[in-house]
């Protein structure tokens, strides 16, 4: 089931109750952004995100049992505290199997999404200090 458990809220809450650190967050299923609805429908590997907005058609894609089940309060929450989140800078996600990168959040965070490692997908991330020039 591609949800948050109130026990994972609550750590990113923990985690994130400081702004004083940038804030990586990394998934395997991505977080929904509107631009994904295109790549989940028409990629090789069709798969839901994180905290979709609308249960998908047909019983979900890749038959998927909880498509038509809503998101859950703690789904709820982990999103608008993901928006939120002043200190984000990155998500790195998978499992849809399509690269893909998204602004998500209200500090222009990014999401990054890989392509399936099976079949030699992956992303460099380069992690420097804030304020570094970069080479």
């Amino acid at each position: 089931m591609n949800q948050v458990s109130p026990a994972q809220l609550e750590f990113f809450r923990q985690a994130t109750a400081t702004d004083d650190l940038p804030v990586m967050l990394l998934l395997h299923i991505p977080l929904f952004v509107p631009q994904l609805k295109e790549a989940i429908s028409s990629g090789p590997f069709s798969r839901r995100p994180m905290a979709e907005p609308e249960p998908a058609a047909n019983g979900g894609l890749m038959g998927d049992p909880d498509a038509e089940e809503p998101n859950t309060q703690a789904t709820q929450e982990f999103m608008a505290a993901v928006d939120g989140c002043k200190s984000l800078v990155a998500v790195l996600a998978g499992h849809i199997h399509t690269a893909q990168h998204h602004a998500i959040g209200k500090a222009a965070a990014v999401q990054y999404v890989s392509d399936a490692g099976a079949f030699g997908g992956y992303r460099v991330v380069d992690i420097v200090p804030q304020g570094s020039p970069r080479l």
